[in-house]
C-alpha cells in the first residue's frame, strides 16, 4: 500500500484555523508572593480537530464539563512541566491549555507537534 504525503493540506486553508498562541513566560514576583507573568501572543495556523470526549466533573457545591480539542501544529508545543508552563491555545474565543504533548515530531520533515488541550476553566473571582 503506498503512503500518502498529507503535508500540503495542513497548510491548506479549508483544513486549518488561524488560532492565537500564547507563551507564558515568568517575569518576577508581584507584592503578595505571586508569579507575574509576561505573555507572549502570536497568529499561526493549526489543525484544530474535536475531541469526541466530555467530562463531568462534580465538586460538593458544583458540576462542569471539560471540553478537549486535539490539535496539530508546525512547530513546538509545550504542556505544563515542573519549573515550565503551558502554552495557550486560543481557538473560536475560548482558552484551551495544552495538557498533554502526544507526538512530538519537531526533529523530522515539517516539525510537527499532536498535541492535546483542555478548556480552561472560568475564573470568577
Amino acid at each position: 500500500m503506498a503512503l500518502q504525503d498529507v503535508a500540503q493540506y495542513m497548510i491548506d486553508p479549508d483544513f486549518v484555523d488561524q488560532v492565537l498562541l500564547q507563551r507564558r513566560t515568568p517575569q518576577g514576583v508581584d507584592q503578595y508572593g505571586r508569579t507575574t507573568f509576561v505573555t507572549n501572543t502570536s497568529p499561526v495556523y493549526m489543525c484544530v480537530q474535536g475531541k469526541k470526549e466530555e467530562k463531568l466533573t462534580r465538586e460538593q457545591n458544583d458540576a462542569w464539563l471539560t471540553d478537549a480539542i486535539d490539535v496539530y501544529y508546525a512547530g513546538i508545543l509545550y504542556g505544563a512541566s515542573p519549573g515550565g508552563y503551558a502554552d495557550v491555545v486560543v481557538w473560536k474565543d475560548k482558552r484551551y491549555q495544552v495538557e498533554s504533548v502526544v507526538d512530538n515530531y519537531s526533529n523530522y520533515g515539517a516539525g510537527w507537534t499532536h498535541a492535546v488541550c483542555r478548556l480552561e476553566a472560568v475564573n470568577n473571582g
